[in-house]
């Protein structure tokens, strides 16, 4: 609990911080269905090629909830959930822009008579020996709760891994730019006509909210099978 790491007066501030976290929290889990609150041990930090700033990134992460332990929220409750996991977006960034293979680093050596305890130097010391050659990595000593959103990171390794099919796609290539892939679309486009939905019942519409003419062009050339 707060109160068990902060006097009265920081404690007051800390709660006021906390607040704000778990507000966001609730907010993205609500609104967006993500579970962002994590507890983060070490930061990874190394500087940026394309600036004077220094970038940063949790090296472990832990999802944690916040518990007032009252109606007033000045003391909260940190619940621990799942267990430790090295920060998946710090690993994709570090293959993808920095070429470093990390599968032979010891990530976690976790002691199997007690999963909250983590020996995590092999961790730390074999992530600086792999990150040797990037200009002012270090890691340092943290532990931070806030919110750590990775979404997109599933759609970028989805892109990654179907790259072949995305090559394939005459939809894509279009798009790039490829002139016999757009032909060949316009090629096997259905016959759809503006006036279309003036002469189509609303229960036979697939909308959702109102449509003007251009909209309801697209949305039935796609029911009438187009790309």
């Amino acid at each position: 609990m707060l109160s068990n790491w902060f006097g009265d007066t920081a404690r007051q501030i800390a709660a006021r911080r906390v607040r704000t976290i778990n507000a966001k929290a609730s907010e993205n889990f609500q609104e967006k269905g993500l579970q962002t609150l994590y507890l983060a041990w070490e930061m990874a930090t190394w500087n940026n090629p394309n600036s004077e700033a220094t970038l940063a990134a949790p090296v472990l992460l832990r999802r944690v909830a916040l518990k007032p332990k009252n109606s007033i929220e000045d003391d909260f409750e940190v619940e621990q959930a799942e267990e430790w996991k090295i920060n998946p977006s710090l690993l994709h960034m570090l293959k993808t822009e920095y070429k470093i293979d990390t599968a032979s680093i010891d990530l976690l050596n976790v002691n199997e008579d007690n999963s909250d305890s983590i020996d995590s130097n092999p961790l730390f010391e074999g992530l600086s020996k792999a990150c040797v050659e990037i200009a002012g990595f270090a890691i340092k000593p943290r532990i931070v709760i806030g919110n750590f959103s990775y979404a997109k990171l599933p759609m970028v390794l989805d892109l990654e891994s179907s790259l072949d099919a995305l090559v394939a796609s005459d939809l894509i290539s279009s798009l790039a730019g490829d002139s016999n892939s757009l032909e060949s679309l316009r090629g096997r486009h259905p016959k759809v006509t503006l006036p279309d939905p003036d002469r189509q019942p609303p229960q036979d519409e697939f909308l959702v909210l109102d449509a003007d003419a251009s909209q309801s062009y697209v949305i039935n050339a796609v029911v009438g099978g187009a790309d």
